[in-house]
């Protein structure tokens, strides 16, 4: 949905709406083990394999459903433009273990936004500063079997000058500054479950 209106000065132009995001992954690991399996790195040999020997060891599917919900408005007023927006999710993740005849569900939700302002000068400079953050299910896992990781969350700031450059009939603009944050599981090693935060 998209309104635009005034208020004394201030133009508006206001965006709302819903959304809605699904996953559907299915996976299956097969496994043997034995000394028929050892390599000598140093004098490797061809390793012949059966697939017949191999046992089903992991067997899951994962679902997720997440609904979002949005609101933005961008101000005008004179050469100052601003944005705000607002974003509430919910999703759902259930995993289905069929070895273990097992159903597990991990709900979660997250309100995000972004606000940006931004001057333009008539030159075609625009200095800016924005704030924004994020939110991501994960489907992701650890060992085989596990339920998925936490969301992954993020948090991005810039603050730089556009630059506006009309050559014939199209407008140049120069790259951004720009400063991130992420928090997101890691892929497990060994089995072992650890987190991280990337700037």
């Amino acid at each position: 949905m998209k309104a635009t209106f005034d208020t004394a000065n201030v133009a508006h132009t206001v965006l709302g709406g819903l959304d809605y995001k699904w996953s559907d992954v299915d996976n299956k690991l097969w496994r043997d083990s034995g000394y028929q399996y050892i390599l000598d790195w140093a004098n490797p040999t061809s390793v012949t394999i059966n697939e017949s020997d191999l046992a089903l060891n992991t067997s899951t599917r994962k679902k997720l459903d997440q609904v979002g919900v949005y609101l933005q408005d961008q101000l005008e007023w004179n050469q100052w433009n601003l944005l705000l927006s607002g974003r509430q999710d919910w999703s759902e993740v259930r995993t289905q273990d069929r070895i273990e005849n097992t159903t597990t569900q991990q709900n979660d939700s997250k309100f995000t936004g972004r606000a940006g302002l931004l001057y333009a000068f008539d030159n075609g400079l625009s200095p800016y500063v924005s704030y924004s953050t994020s939110f991501e299910p994960n489907l992701s896992t650890g060992a085989p079997g596990s339920d998925p990781f936490a969301p992954t969350t993020g948090e991005q700031t810039e603050i730089g000058i556009k630059i506006s450059l009309w050559v014939g009939m199209r407008c140049l603009q120069f790259p951004r500054s720009i400063s991130r944050r992420k928090t997101s599981p890691l892929t497990t090693v060994n089995w072992v479950t650890t987190s991280r935060s990337v700037r």
